[in-house]
């Protein structure tokens, strides 16, 4: 039986959505659930089998979909197994009584068995629960039900950061105090599966614990958990060797503009990401930047990072910024701190103009940085110096 706590992160939160999915598999054919991995799409299904099957429906499920629990009439390992036996069903006149199909990635579905789904959805015998990952490229049969209206499309977006809140809180049972919702938020994005396995594991090992009467979390440790590695390390499996690129330039430096994309190269694999919800695009002025949605993301991505690797995209990443000009005071301490990080000693007129920019900024421990090489050479030496 699904547990309190599955319950809550699957159900509590997203009760506009189930109203919405019993909607659609009440008054149409059904419903066709798209989101990013890890949004809640699986999860949700199963909450909303659950609850049309305790409503009477007849509810038959593929591959287990809803789990052991869903009060399915019959659960079938494949769709064609599946389809075999719904082909005899007869068909009802009244929506609300159709056997509802419950099923996950529906982009998996081959052909022959999307066709047959179809012909059984339109002819008014079944009604469909689906799921498939956003901008997924759908079986003809399956996109026909869409194109048709004979299913919705819902998409699942992650928890917005107020209902991060409120779920966190009654997770909990108590207050929780601002700085430790900014920090999930801003490592979670509202995405459910993370933000439900990271509070999960930050309760186990203590982490997340009750301070002064609020619920306190300083943040991930610097590696971070193998569990959540691995689900992120899950969602990354399927990138292409440019989107793999770019995700490992993110992981190492946060954003780039969307010029230095292109000018490595990766400017396609900017947009599929994109659309794929790995990364968000941030308009500033004229400079547009590209970061990973997920915080979460690039600290499992750089943990992993061979060296060598991470040295030459450092040093890739320098070379593009100058070859850009370098026109903003910014770009030449980028250049010079993604240089030395990457084991090179960039020109020491660069290093001084760099260091000039951070202690306008006041960034003192960065000037020193910048300034140490220079020390005892015979044009930098006094410029130096006197930063320090």
């Amino acid at each position: 039986m699904p547990t309190e706590n599955e319950q809550l992160w699957a159900v509590t939160a997203r009760q506009a959505e189930l109203r919405a999915i019993e909607s659609a598999l009440t008054d149409r054919g059904g419903i066709l659930l798209t989101g990013t991995t890890g949004v809640g799409k699986t999860r949700l299904l199963a909450a909303a089998l659950r609850r049309v099957a305790a409503e009477g429906r007849t509810v038959v499920a593929v591959g287990g979909a809803g789990g052991p629990e869903t009060g399915c009439a019959e659960n079938y390992c494949s769709l064609t197994e599946c389809l075999d036996r719904l082909e005899s069903v007869r068909r009802h006149s009244d929506p609300a009584r159709r056997t509802v199909v419950g099923f996950d990635d529906a982009h998996l579905v081959e052909e022959p068995a999307a066709h047959r789904l179809y012909r059984l959805a339109a002819s008014g015998r079944v009604a469909v629960a689906a799921t498939a990952p956003r901008d997924a490229a759908l079986p003809a049969g399956v996109d026909k039900l869409w194109v048709e209206r004979l299913v919705e499309r819902l998409e699942v977006r992650p928890f917005p950061r107020d209902l991060v809140s409120a779920i966190l809180r009654r997770r909990v049972g108590g207050p929780v105090d601002s700085g430790t919702l900014e920090r999930l938020w801003a490592t979670t994005r509202g995405n459910a599966l993370i933000l439900h396995e990271l509070v999960e594991y930050a309760l186990a090992d203590g982490s997340l614990r009750r301070v002064d009467g609020h619920w306190h979390w300083d943040g991930l440790p610097a590696r971070p958990p193998e569990r959540l590695a691995d689900i992120v390390r899950l969602r990354l499996r399927d990138l292409a060797p440019e989107e793999q690129e770019l995700v490992n330039v993110l992981a190492l430096v946060g954003q780039v503009e969307y010029g230095l994309a292109e000018r490595l190269g990766l400017a396609r694999a900017a947009e599929t990401l994109d659309g794929r919800g790995l990364v968000q695009i941030e308009y500033g002025g004229r400079r547009v930047g590209i970061r990973l949605t997920e915080p979460l993301t690039g600290a499992v991505v750089a943990d992993r990072m061979s060296g060598l690797t991470a040295q030459r995209l450092r040093l890739q990443l320098a070379d593009a910024i100058e070859a850009t000009g370098a026109r903003r005071a910014d770009d030449v301490v980028r250049m010079a701190t993604l240089r030395m990080a990457a084991g090179r000693v960039p020109e020491p007129a660069v290093l001084l103009a760099a260091a000039r920019t951070a202690a306008h900024r006041r960034d003192y421990p960065l000037t020193e940085h910048l300034c140490r090489p220079l020390l005892g050479t015979p044009t930098a030496d006094a410029p130096a110096s006197a930063l320090l």
